[in-house]
């Protein structure tokens, strides 16, 4: 029952997109002529011509209603012929050219279905036309597949020129009705009657497409698992790169086809086939596909039919070279050889040998307080990779790329001598292309290119931290290494990473270390604490704009820090790229800020001076609380009588040379700038800004002495810049305090000043008679000799090995 309502579906489909031809519809009327009447006699055809199925849902036609050689269709012509006709006549079907008429029921191109259908629909068409001079022939028709049956021709000769005349014959069903009409007319005054024959044909001639069909073999690129482009910029690939190979046949209709018109590829190369794929769909349209593969990100495409790919791999040395990839595709109908095309491309596989240099430096822009704390790095300058492999040129490629995921590297130390090897965890951090943001403190002007090199971090089926220089260029790996706490415990020194980057899985290798460096962190504080603080003299912040700048003393020869490794890394690398990367992750060169009252700056060093006299190079005090011994031994490997400047002096240690400093701060309207010559960054510092006239200056009496008076430092005041007795300025120094004998037979003024002008004073009245003043301490007096006499019996003892120090020749 099923079945039957299937067909009848279908019939009705078939009657719906049947083609409707009718021809010969004579006037049913009686033409009246003078002296007599003529019988009618019409003919009328009608052609149905309706779709043949191959399956349940391929038509052997195309969706325009024209065929391929090999198609089919069905046909039904009904005729029909007035009762008044004579002698009516259906002549036989006529087919010509490479049309053939077979039985309905013959066929092997056919569905049961599709036959089902048609006789279905032969019913109910004829049935309606059966009669008197009715009727319906109807059949398929089979479109020959070659086209020398397509293209025939009939020749002839022409009896007069006696030339042949050649015609092509039309690929055409045909149909011819006849019958006859009774024609009478007066002629001469007689009626005359006579049969006149009718006749009436109906044909079609199906529009045939030549069957031309081409393709494209294209290569396309896909991605690896880390989202990076498996094939080089200049069109070249490495071993192991996945070499995508599309074929793409082109004829009409292809998508709507399917069923009925099908392709067969064949393909010859020479590499290992890793995978493929062909839409071959026994139905109408395309194929989605998403390709899976070991170390390539899956990869979408919609493919036509016929279409598809091949992935193919070079594997060993012996695969370097050019490779052809040959594609010919046939194409059948229904299995049926209709046509034939081909084409081709090549791929050349090239050796992976890349050119890298590289600079290892501290990103000073973290802004930690020690070089330990913040993040190694290495900037990275790519060149290419070395050609010269079987069909490649010589030379470094710049447009071949290099992949960057993976580092093998060793951490260690000395203590002071021994080796310690680190057990902290060097890690990937980040992958960064070149963006200069702090574009006033570059020293040269190299253009990057950030497009040459790619990070695809965000890449959701990364497995581990990767990079890719795409072509020629710069770009930079900072890394992650907890090292500062270990650092500050157990003070040791030379801190060195030994790494070599990798190209892992990559270029036909497993593993290949591409690039080498070495690293020495210097031992430097790179910040300290300046702290300024307006006081009044009730020990109160005062409320007063300061603000404080620190320059490198460039009078004397000091010079920014930042241009001192700006002309450092160029002298040491050759390279200027390398200056901007490393100025772009340090800090600014400006040390200065503002504040109400209170000032708190994070000094950075920022300034560098290399003296002239190289036995103090080294007083800066991030190396002389340590290692002025240590730099002088064996295993230091630093002389500094191997240098003929301060460039040649390795970098890690040329960042331990002097920091000389003009510190200006200003107060409310006072400025002073103060002379830092030895500033050290170990230590913290603090200025006082006092400007009150009314502060009282600290001082103390001997108990046993009251004429022996002390002045005190006073935090809150500062250190005194002058101080007057009774209004005459004291001789001797007194900047952080001092001892002083004074009369006291009368009132004592003390009065200090500060380099602010600050004024603190002190009055001294008399407690005693002179004469009780001018009493000694006995034992005091014996302990002072007793010492006095100790000193000069140890200078005595020295005093040949100080001569000798001090340049003069002594005997024994």
């Amino acid at each position: 029952m099923l079945g039957k309502k299937k067909i009848s579906i279908l019939s009705i489909v078939l009657i719906i997109f049947s083609i409707t031809i009718m021809l010969g519809i004579e006037s049913a009327e009686a033409r009246h002529y003078s002296g007599g009447t003529t019988v009618p006699c019409e003919i009328t055809i009608r052609t149905n011509i309706l779709p043949v199925y191959y399956g349940q849902s391929s038509p052997r036609n195309n969706p325009d209603r024209t065929y391929y050689p090999g198609d089919a269709f069905h046909f039904i012509i009904q005729y029909a012929g007035s009762s008044t006709c004579r002698n009516f006549t259906v002549h036989p079907l006529q087919s010509s050219g490479g049309l053939t008429v077979i039985s309905h029921s013959g066929t092997n191109y056919e569905s049961s279905q599709s036959i089902a259908a048609f006789e279905n629909t032969v019913q109910q068409l004829c049935n309606k036309n059966a009669g008197v001079n009715t009727g319906c022939v109807f059949g398929h028709a089979e479109i020959a597949i070659t086209q020398d049956e397509l293209n025939q021709t009939h020749c002839a000769t022409n009896v007069k020129t006696k030339t042949k005349v050649c015609t092509k014959t039309e690929n055409k069903i045909s149909l011819t009705v006849s019958g006859q009409k009774k024609v009478c007319s007066t002629i001469k005054g007689k009626l005359k009657c006579f049969w006149v024959t009718v006749s009436r044909t109906a044909s079609f001639v199906p529009s045939i497409l030549n069957p031309n069909i081409s393709v494209n073999v294209t290569k396309e690129n896909l991605t690896d698992s880390d989202g990076y482009t498996i094939r080089n910029l200049d069109g070249t690939y490495y071993l192991w790169d996945a070499i995508n190979v599309i074929h793409w046949p082109v004829y009409k209709w292809q998508n709507e086809r399917g069923g009925t018109l099908e392709t067969v590829t064949t393909k010859k190369y020479d590499l290992a086939n890793e995978k493929e794929f062909e839409c071959q769909k026994k139905s109408a349209g395309t194929c989605d596909y998403t390709l899976e593969h070991n170390h390539i990100a899956p990869w979408i495409r919609v493919f036509d039919h016929g279409s598809g790919l091949t992935v193919y791999n070079g594997t060993s040395e012996r695969d370097l070279g050019i490779h052809s990839f040959q594609y010919r595709i046939d194409l059948f109908n229904i299995g049926r050889y209709l046509n034939t095309t081909s084409g081709s491309t090549d791929a050349l596989v090239v050796k992976y040998e890349p050119v890298y240099q590289n600079h290892a430096y501290n990103m000073l822009k973290d802004d930690h307080w020690w070089a330990y704390g913040n993040r190694p790095a290495v900037a990275l300058h790519y060149y290419g990779s070395n050609g010269g492999g079987p069909d490649d040129s010589l030379g470094i490629h710049e447009l071949r790329r290099s992949k960057l995921n993976g580092f093998d590297y060793l951490g260690y130390a000395f203590d002071p001598v021994n080796k310690v090897f680190l057990n902290e965890t060097m890690s990937w951090d980040s992958a960064e292309p070149i963006t200069l943001q702090r574009l006033e403190d570059r020293c040269s002007k190299i253009d990057f290119d950030s497009t040459s090199f790619e990070v695809k971090g965000n890449n959701t089926n990364n497995e581990k931290d990767s990079a890719m220089f795409v072509k020629s260029g710069y770009g930079k790996i900072v890394f992650s290494y907890p090292i500062l706490r270990t650092m500050l415990k157990e003070r040791f020194h030379d801190v060195t990473i030994d790494n070599s980057l990798q190209s892992v899985h990559f270029g036909g290798r497993e593993i290949s270390n591409v690039t080498d460096y070495t690293y020495i962190y210097p031992r430097v504080k790179f910040h300290t604490s300046v702290k300024v603080i307006a006081t009044d003299s009730e020990v109160q912040r005062n409320q007063i704009p300061i603000s404080i700048v620190m320059n490198p003393q460039f009078g004397k020869g000091a010079e920014y820090t930042q241009d001192y490794i700006c002309k450092k890394i160029i002298h040491d690398t050759l390279d200027d790229g390398f200056s901007d990367i490393v100025l772009d992750d340090m800090y600014a060169k400006e040390n200065k800020k503002d504040g109400i009252g209170f000032v708190n700056l994070k000094a950075s060093l920022t300034s560098t001076w290399f003296p002239n006299y190289t036995g103090t190079f080294f007083t800066n005090s991030n190396y002389t609380q340590w290692n002025s011994a240590y730099l002088s031994g064996n295993n230091s490997g630093f002389d500094q009588s191997l240098y003929k400047n301060e460039l040649d002096i390795p970098l890690n240690f040329g960042l331990g040379a002097l920091s000389p400093y003009d510190i200006t701060i200003t107060a409310d309207a006072k400025s002073h700038t103060f002379d830092a010559e030895t500033f050290q960054f170990y230590s913290n510092h603090l200025f006082i800004v006092n400007l009150d006239q009314d502060n009282t200056l600290n001082v103390t009496r001997n108990e046993n002495n009251k004429n022996l008076v002390t002045i005190n430092y006073d935090e809150n005041f500062g250190p005194i810049e002058k101080l007057l007795v009774n209004g005459k300025e004291y001789e001797r120094r007194c900047k952080t305090g001092c001892g002083m004998i004074i009369p006291n037979n009368g009132m004592v003024t003390l009065e200090a000043y500060n380099i602010w002008e600050g004024k603190a004073v002190a009055y001294l009245v008399p407690t005693e008679s002179e004469e009780d003043s001018i009493k000694f301490d006995e034992s005091s007096i014996i302990w002072y000799a007793i010492l006095g006499l100790i000193a000069a019996i140890m200078i005595w003892r020295e005093s040949k090995r100080i001569l000798r120090w001090l340049g003069f020749s002594t005997t024994d």
